[in-house]
């Protein structure tokens, strides 16, 4: 289970470090995608094959729409270096708009990768911090 946040930013050649406790949950070879809400997903190479159990395998790719969300969470192989890097693609960073400064937060079966600034500014939203979020889970999920 991933679980914390690291605050760490990329360098020139577009690498990120990905934290020791990530890391060794993380194994040696991973993939990292776009994620909702302007972050990427960080999966084990087993929790990215559940996640699209879940989220895209119930989809016919007959339909366009199920096509866009395959193409949108298409996933890119990763390892990290000697260093424990890794090289953010360029498309995946204009996607999280990832200049300097990010964050990276365990979320339970994924890391998301966030521009810090957004990180931020998404964390002290209303609409993530009122008690309106809750109660609609509870109405929609009896969560």
């Amino acid at each position: 289970m991933f679980m914390g946040e690291f605050i760490h930013s990329i360098d020139k050649k577009n690498r990120i470090i990905v934290p020791v406790r990530f890391r060794e949950e993380l194994g040696d070879s991973f993939v990292i995608t776009r994620g909702y809400d302007g972050c990427l997903y960080v999966f084990t190479n087993d929790g990215y094959k559940d996640f699209l159990d879940k989220n895209v395998g119930t989809y016919s790719i007959n339909r366009p729409e199920a096509r866009k969300l395959i193409r949108f969470f298409a996933a890119t192989p990763c390892e990290t270096d000697a260093n424990g890097r890794i090289i953010i693609p360029e498309s995946l960073r204009i996607h999280a708009k990832i200049e300097k400064d990010i964050i990276s937060v365990g979320v339970n079966d994924h890391i998301e990768i966030w521009n810090k600034s957004l990180w931020e500014a998404y964390t002290t939203s209303e609409e993530f911090m009122g008690n309106e979020f809750a109660e609609g889970l509870e109405k929609a999920y009896g969560v």
